[in-house]
C-alpha cells in the first residue's frame, strides 16, 4: 500500500498565512507598545473588528481604564461584544464611526478603513480636535 503524496502547495499556503498572520500581530504590538497606553487611559477604538486588539488595550489600560470599541459590520460587532464580556471596562457600538459623537478620550486607535477621503479641516478632524480632546 502506497502512502499519498501530500501537497506541499497546501502546507506551504498555511505556512505563508500563519507567517503573514505571525507578523500582523507582532506589528501591532509594537505598535501598541510605540504609543505608550497608561493604565487609566480613556481610548477610542475604530474599526474593533472582533476585538483582539481591544482587549489586548484593555490589559494595558487596566480596570480604571475605559475602550469605546465601534465597529461597522453587524456580525464583526456581535462577535466583538461577545468576545469582550470579560472586560467590563470595554463598551462596544455598532455603528459608522463617521456618524457618531464620542465622549473625550486619550487615544484614538483606528483599525478601519474608510470609503471617504477626509481632508484637513473637514468635519472628521474638526470633530477629533474639538469632542475627544479636551
Amino acid at each position: 500500500m502506497q502512502t499519498p503524496e501530500r501537497s506541499t502547495t497546501t502546507c506551504s499556503s498555511l505556512s505563508m498565512k500563519r507567517a503573514r498572520l505571525t507578523m500582523v500581530n507582532r506589528a501591532c504590538a509594537f505598535l501598541l507598545d510605540q504609543i505608550d497606553i497608561l493604565a487609566g487611559e480613556r481610548i477610542l477604538h475604530l474599526g474593533c473588528g472582533t476585538g483582539y486588539y481591544t482587549a489586548v488595550m484593555a490589559d494595558l489600560v487596566g480596570p480604571t481604564g475605559k475602550i469605546t470599541a465601534i465597529e461597522i459590520d453587524v456580525g464583526l460587532a456581535e462577535k466583538a461584544r461577545s468576545a469582550l464580556m470579560p472586560w467590563s471596562q470595554i463598551m462596544v457600538t455598532n455603528a459608522d464611526g463617521a456618524n457618531l459623537s464620542f465622549e473625550p478620550a486619550d487615544l484614538i486607535v483606528a483599525s478601519a478603513g474608510a470609503t471617504t477621503r477626509y481632508r484637513h479641516g473637514s468635519m472628521l478632524s474638526s470633530w477629533a480636535a474639538a469632542s475627544c480632546f479636551q
